[in-house]
């Protein structure tokens, strides 16, 4: 799998990968399946974010520190280009499971802490939990907008949309509260919570705003070009 310089630049890649690139002609490289091995940080770190947003097949990268001869890490990719294993010469691991859609689903590294995630089948994350017994759950509506979050600390809340999926109404797990009102431009026209807070807004037939007026005060919107 080769990558020109024009797929950099698409994938608009800072100024200094690019020219990492163009100098040592990276865009005449195979780069699937190889071993890669440098000593050079900026360059380490440009070939890794290479093989990242690429997804670069089987490629493994070692950085050896050029100030320290002991040092070195070395990070591995799988068939699809995903990170599965990184490791360094501190004896510091990691390592990364994924499902078929390439989301993560479990990580696991040297200091014992773990975590895993499911995805529901549009791919947006439904559970979590880690080693330290933390988690957290997530629901989502027909068009994938979270409808509802709690975790194991306690904390909750739950969202309302409406038919053009935006946001009407949010309660927490707190008692706070608080509810939206929009135009057909989809533009917010009113707003209040539980803690007495409250604004409403109108418009002109710009969809500019003209009014203002809530709970803090209440403004008229000028503009005058001369």
């Amino acid at each position: 799998m080769k990558i020109s310089v024009q797929d950099l630049v698409e994938k608009k890649t800072c100024p200094q990968d690019l020219k990492i690139y163009e100098y040592f002609n990276l865009d005449q490289i195979d780069w699937s399946g190889k071993k890669i091995t440098i000593n050079d940080k900026d360059y380490y770190d440009s070939i890794t974010w290479l093989v990242e947003n690429f997804k670069i097949p089987n490629v493994q990268i070692i950085f050896r520190d050029p100030y320290d001869q002991n040092y070195w890490e070395k990070i591995e990719f799988n068939e699809f280009g995903l990170e599965t294993r990184f490791e360094d010469s501190t004896k510091f691991w990691h390592r990364k499971e994924y499902n078929e859609l390439g989301f993560i689903t479990r990580y696991e590294d040297s200091t014992e802490y773990w975590y895993e995630k499911e995805y529901n089948k549009l791919g947006l994350e439904t559970k979590f939990e880690d080693s330290t017994k933390y988690w957290y759950k997530k629901e989502y509506n027909k068009f994938g907008l979270e409808t509802k979050f709690e975790d194991s600390k306690g904390f909750l809340w739950k969202k309302e949309y409406n038919e053009f999926g935006l946001e009407t109404k949010f309660e927490g797990s707190d008692e706070y509260l608080y509810k939206k009102e929009y135009n057909k431009f989809g533009l917010i026209t009113k707003f209040e919570d539980s803690k007495e807070n409250w604004y409403k807004k109108e418009y002109d037939k710009d969809n500019l705003e003209i009014k203002y007026e809530g709970s803090d005060g209440e403004r008229r919107i000028k503009l005058l070009v001369e």
